[in-house]
C-alpha cells in the first residue's frame, strides 16, 4: 500500500519542481534501520519459520517499535508525525489481537474468494475480524480495490501511514529557499 503513495509523491514532486536529490538531505535518524526493519515486516513469514513461527507475534512488535524509534529519532515534522501515527494505530490493534485483524466481507469486496483465509490467515500475522476482535475499528477493514497485485485490505492506520509517507517526500522534495544563494 505504500508503492501507491510514495509513486503519486515523487511525480507531484516532480512536477512541483522538487528533485530528487533534496530527498538526499531527508533527516530521518537510521534510514537504514528503517529500510530493514520494512523488509523485515513484508518477509516475515518466509524468515520466521518451522519451530521459531510461534515467535512472529514478538518480531511483529518488535519491527513497528524499532520503525517507531526511528521515527520519533530523526527531525520532527508532519509526514512523520501522520506516518508515526499510522505506525502506532496498527501496533495497537495488532498487539490486542495477536494479530493484524482483517474483513472477510472487504477482502470479497476485491475478488478475494474463500481460499483468502487459508492463505493470508497461515502467514501468523493476519486473523480474520469476528465479534471478539478488540478495536475492530482499528482492523484492516477497507477494500483497497486497486490493481490486481496491489489490491489489498487496509486499515485506517495503512491509510495515515501512507499519508504520512505522501508528506514526508512532498516536504523534502519541494524546492525550498534555503537552496537559494545569498547575494554577495
Amino acid at each position: 500500500m505504500l508503492i501507491e503513495p510514495l509513486l503519486a509523491s515523487l511525480f507531484i514532486g516532480w512536477l512541483r519542481g522538487g528533485s530528487l536529490l533534496r530527498l538526499s538531505e531527508m533527516n530521518l535518524a537510521y534510514p537504514g534501520v528503517m529500510i530493514g526493519a520494512l523488509l523485515a515486516r513484508r518477509f516475515l513469514p518466509m524468515i520466521v519459520i518451522g519451530p521459531f513461527a510461534r515467535w512472529r507475534f514478538l518480531a511483529l512488535v518488535l519491527i513497528y517499535l524499532v520503525l517507531l524509534a526511528a521515527l520519533a529519532a530523526g527531525k520532527a515534522s508532519w509526514g512523520t508525525a501522520v506516518a508515526a501515527l499510522g505506525i502506532f494505530l496498527n501496533l495497537v490493534v495488532i498487539a490486542a489481537n495477536g494479530a493484524m485483524p482483517v474483513s472477510l466481507g472487504a477482502a470479497k469486496e476485491i475478488g478475494y474468494k474463500g481460499a483468502f483465509g487459508a492463505a493470508v490467515f497461515a502467514d501468523g500475522l493476519h486473523r480474520a475480524l469476528t465479534s471478539g476482535t478488540r478495536l475492530a475499528w482499528l482492523s484492516d477493514t477497507i477494500a483497497y480495490g486497486a490493481p490486481v497485485p496491489l489490491r489489498s485490505v487496509i486499515s485506517i492506520g495503512d491509510v495515515f501511514l501512507a499519508v504520512g509517507v505522501f508528506i514526508l517526500v512532498q516536504e523534502n522534495m519541494a524546492y525550498k529557499a534555503k537552496h537559494l544563494k545569498k547575494p554577495l
